[in-house]
């Protein structure tokens, strides 16, 4: 028996839940990808970040799909959603760790391996054991997983803030195309690491408290990284000096 789409109603009803914050937050990737096509950044040291983008972008949209299709089993869905937390969050630290690298022409290099391992191995583990437990157990895992991956984002964010302070840049720093970015991402990972440590309790049954706390908590903070990113993009200098 085919499935059915859900109706156009509740597609829009889906992308325009938490205070529309859902769809600001495609907008926000949306035109980050436009200003990389404007401004023909398409060489390879920009590909792990239009990987990133095009990730974040195609999977969010399947998921507006599927999230409010009720013959979709609820198994189902929360699998489609902890699969695609894992793939965004693995390819989210390969570009900031990637960008630390750059910044610091590869002398962090060996830390940020180890640490893309370690977020790796775990993320293989948990893809593992979705045969072994059940979908809302692995929702937990994938939380515990996020809320990890924000640290280890937070790590190379203070690291280049820290180098700053030693060694002030000769240019403005809002010139800068790495201070942006590294910006955004300790803003977007310092305030949404909290909200993932409560997020498994979601739904709590209040309709404000459960649409009102993603929306500040995880849906603007992010919208806000990827309008720091285009910013970055813009500047004077690439986003890795």
């Amino acid at each position: 028996m085919p499935i059915e789409l859900p109706e156009f109603e509740q597609i829009i009803e889906y992308a325009t839940s938490f205070y529309y914050t859902k769809f600001i937050l495609w907008i926000s990737v949306l035109y980050t990808i436009i200003t990389i096509k404007k401004k023909q950044l398409l060489s390879s040291e920009y590909r792990p970040l239009v990987i990133y983008l095009v990730l974040e972008l195609t999977l969010g949209l399947i998921d507006n799909l599927i999230s409010p299709n009720r013959n979709i089993s609820l198994q189902a869905r929360l699998y489609f959603i902890n699969f695609s937390n894992i793939i965004i969050a693995i390819f989210e630290f390969n570009f900031f760790s990637s960008l630390h690298n750059r910044v610091f022409n590869y002398k962090k290099n060996n830390i940020n391996k180890v640490l893309f391992l370690v977020l790796s191995t775990l993320s293989a583990l948990i893809i593992f054991y979705t045969s072994f437990i059940d979908a809302l157990e692995m929702l937990r895992l994938t939380y515990l997983l996020g809320s990890l991956e924000f640290l280890l984002i937070i790590y190379p964010s203070v690291d280049y803030f820290k180098s700053l302070i030693h060694e002030m840049p000769k240019i403005s720093l809002f010139e800068k195309g790495s201070f942006w970015c590294f910006l955004g991402a300790l803003f977007y990972c310092s305030v949404s690491a909290p909200f993932y440590v409560v997020g498994p309790h979601f739904p709590t049954g209040n309709e404000i408290f459960d649409s009102l706390l993603p929306a500040l908590l995880y849906y603007m903070p992010f919208s806000i990284l990827f309008f720091c990113l285009s910013k970055g993009l813009t500047c004077k200098t690439p986003i890795w000096n």
